[in-house]
């Protein structure tokens, strides 16, 4: 779902001043550029006014008319499953990126209660819980499912292309482990109290040594699930920069595949 324009909505933000005397309702506005992988740091936030005109914009009379599933899932389901979005932590990818970057699929988990920009669209669940949310943030933001990325971005992760990646079918001990390593990632304060306790996970801050120890987990798992060998991984390492992805991580990742498989 893309839910405001930075173009053509920015009425919301610009000049938001509102009649002397009068209290007016606002939110923060987050675009690409305010999250990282499982960092909501919020930078370049801006606020917007929460006014009637900008509710009927983000809850989108016609939601995902130009999906690939759109013809498959009537209107009256997409438009409950935005409903539901809005009322929770989102997943949300920034769109501008490059086959180039560091990382080209850059996905987080948004605190409720943030507008986004065109340049951070996020998916809205027809089916699942916060634990699929977390299954899904973990698979996209993995070094298999941005090596695939690669192959076909150039400046955007657009609609069409995200929809024709393809997913590992994970068994059911993958779908928990990816899922509980990628909600623990996402929930890094209490703005994700209420998604942490839906997810069976703690939240607060995660250190830098858990934090790899997670990520490394939710690699080899996605690596194993497309039953890739080890061949497979040394390709993938190739399009990354030591400095992206170091050697330590490589090798922790190659052990931990090793393990699983």
């Amino acid at each position: 779902m893309r839910e405001l324009d930075e173009t053509n909505d920015k009425r919301f933000w610009e000049g938001r001043a509102g009649r002397k005397g009068m209290e007016m309702r606002t939110a923060p506005l987050w675009k690409g550029e305010s999250f990282d992988q499982y960092d909501p740091h919020g930078a370049g936030e801006r606020t917007c006014r929460v006014t009637q005109e900008l509710l009927g914009k983000v809850r989108k009379p016609r939601p995902g008319s130009r999906s690939l599933i759109a013809k498959d899932i009537s209107l009256m389901v997409r438009k409950h499953a935005v409903l539901t979005e809005l009322d929770r932590a989102r997943v949300a990818f920034r769109d501008v990126t490059n086959r180039t970057n560091s990382r080209t699929v850059i996905a987080c988990l948004i605190p409720p209660g943030v507008h986004l920009t065109n340049t951070a669209p996020y998916l809205a669940f027809i089916q699942g819980t916060e634990r699929d949310q977390a299954a899904c943030l973990g698979i996209m933001n993995s070094l298999p499912f941005d090596w695939q990325a690669r192959r076909f971005v150039e400046m955007h992760v657009s609609f069409f292309i995200l929809e024709g990646l393809r997913l590992p079918a994970l068994s059911d001990d993958d779908f928990r482990a990816i899922s509980d390593a990628a909600a623990r990632l996402s929930a890094v304060d209490d703005r994700f109290a209420d998604f942490a306790a839906a997810a069976g996970v703690e939240w607060g801050p995660v250190s830098p040594v858990e934090r790899t120890r997670l990520r490394i987990e939710i690699d080899a798992r996605v690596a194993r699930a497309w039953n890739l060998t080890r061949a497979d991984l040394d390709v993938i390492f190739r399009d990354f920069t030591e400095s992206a992805v170091t050697p330590a991580y490589r090798a922790a990742l190659v052990d931990r595949f090793d393990q699983l498989t």
